[in-house]
């Protein structure tokens, strides 16, 4: 069933050429070229600035850091040191099983602000912050030397 007013697809290739070696219809077609016949424009993209990822700081201490049982703590503690000198250290003393109601988390954190001198790293906790004591004293005082956050012997690694 056709339909009025459309036009298929062998009348577009003989009315417009196929496009191949600027072929038009031959003289001896019933149908006739365009009179005059207009390019279209020309679009030439714009150069757009590659966009490369920013290479991975590891120079400095900013990031998670993350240390397995060591020395008289049997746990694994993380400290994250984020850009803008504030820190969480988070004691994983005895995390609450995933899809099970727990009275307490299991995790003792603290927050406060970082520095760094030299190799030397202090931690200060927020005074305003009880701390919750189930777990072993923060050491206030790490060193970053190359590119390793420790605390004593025990050695942090980049997550």
């Amino acid at each position: 069933m056709k339909r009025r007013g459309t036009v298929g697809v062998g009348a577009l290739v003989l009315v417009f050429g196929c496009g191949c070696n600027n072929a038009m219809p031959s003289a001896t077609s019933n149908v006739r070229a365009p009179a005059e016949t207009t390019a279209a424009p020309t679009v030439r993209p714009t150069a757009r600035p590659v966009e490369t990822a920013k290479p991975l700081r590891v120079d400095g201490p900013t990031g998670t850091w993350t240390s397995a049982s060591c020395g008289g703590r049997t746990y694994a503690r993380e400290i994250t040191l984020a850009t803008d000198k504030t820190f969480v250290a988070r004691d994983l003393v005895a995390p609450c099983p995933p899809k099970v109601a727990c009275v307490w988390s299991g995790i003792v954190e603290r927050k406060g602000t970082w520095t760094l001198d030299g190799t030397k790293l202090t931690l200060t906790t927020d005074p305003n912050v009880k701390e919750k004591t189930p777990g072993s004293p923060l050491e206030r005082s790490l060193s970053f030397d190359a590119g390793i956050v420790r605390e004593g012997d025990c050695a942090y690694s980049r997550r």
